[in-house]
């Protein structure tokens, strides 16, 4: 099937499957470090609170995916899937959503990376997510 149940992953420098920082930009830092980790071997949601901190994420990790030298890639890398993005251009909404699975590129002697889709509880629930890339299990 091209579904896949959601399986946490040990993840980060201290191999874990949730972090908790101390403070709101500690914990942006690390929701950065363990997505740009994970997409080098699997797609990425991030399910935020709400469409306001959805957006906000999906601005904050293409700035964090610039700093670690992704530059115009960035914007492709990150994919919102918030409501504000759907209410406001529904097509691109729904190119990001049968994007949000897709390898983000690959060539000749690069490795298969993936994208990392942030969403607001909306995009969390009750939307499917299709993957038919067999490395990705």
């Amino acid at each position: 099937s091209p579904f896949r149940e959601a399986v946490p992953v040990a993840l980060g420098p201290q191999q874990q499957a949730i972090y908790v920082e101390h403070t709101p930009d500690a914990q942006l830092a690390r929701l950065a470090e363990v997505a740009f980790e994970a997409r080098d071997r699997v797609p990425v949601l991030i399910i935020a609170r709400d469409r306001a901190q959805c957006d906000q994420l999906v601005q904050s990790l293409r700035l964090a995916a610039r700093s670690r030298g992704f530059g115009v890639l960035s914007d492709d890398m990150v994919r919102s899937l918030s409501r504000t993005l759907y209410e406001q251009d529904p097509g691109q909404w729904k190119d990001n959503l049968n994007r949000s699975t897709l390898p983000l590129g690959e060539s000749v002697g690069m490795e298969k990376c993936w994208r990392v889709t942030v969403t607001d509880p909306r995009g969390g629930r009750g939307t499917d997510y299709r993957v038919d890339d067999s490395s990705v299990d």
